[in-house]
């Protein structure tokens, strides 16, 4: 008996349930191909600014143990470099593996152009969205502000109807987030 490990989220088929999350390993295009070369069910990028980011100062992340710190500072290659990679992984995605754009919130009307042209270009089948990055300085996180969340989701909703698009949108919150949303 084989067990089918096989998994459906908002209609997109994972064949396996376990893929990377968007982080410090999932940057460059030599990760991402990696990725989709591994036996991960599905690849997530790493969260794309408009601009390239490097960053903060190192170090950006450290492992003792069985433990790790991150403080990338949302580093990435930034919109256009990313596009271009999908692109690529799109031609040559021999795996039909599912491909999971995750767009930051720096700035919401970058954010909402980029989501824009990754919806018409359907180069990735589902997107997430990170407004919750903790690791940037003299930033408020979109998060901990429910009611500018409130707005910010409803402003996708209707770009994501207005497109006409069925690619799924999801939001990457902080845990205890989720926890207060639930307890409302």
């Amino acid at each position: 008996m084989i067990l089918d490990l096989s998994s459906n989220v908002a209609g997109v088929h994972f064949d396996f349930p376990v893929m990377n999350a968007s982080g410090p390993r999932c940057t460059s295009n030599r990760e991402l191909f990696e990725l989709l070369n591994s036996s991960s069910g599905g690849v997530v990028t790493k969260s794309m600014t408009s601009c390239f980011r490097s960053g903060n100062d190192s170090p950006k992340y450290y492992a003792f143990g069985d433990n790790t710190f991150n403080s990338n500072g949302l580093q990435n290659l930034g919109f256009e470099a990313y596009f271009e990679i999908l692109r690529s992984i799109f031609r040559i995605n021999y795996t039909y593996k599912p491909i999971i754009a995750s767009v930051a919130v720096l700035n919401e009307q970058d954010c909402f152009e980029m989501i824009d042209n990754l919806l018409k270009s359907k180069l990735v089948d589902m997107i997430e969205v990170n407004p919750s990055c903790p690791n940037i300085e003299g930033r408020e996180i979109l998060t901990n502000n429910f009611d500018d969340l409130d707005k910010f989701v409803r402003r996708l909703m209707q770009l994501k109807t207005n497109i006409g698009s069925l690619i799924p949108i999801g939001l990457k919150l902080p845990f205890i987030q989720i926890i207060v949303i639930f307890i409302m």
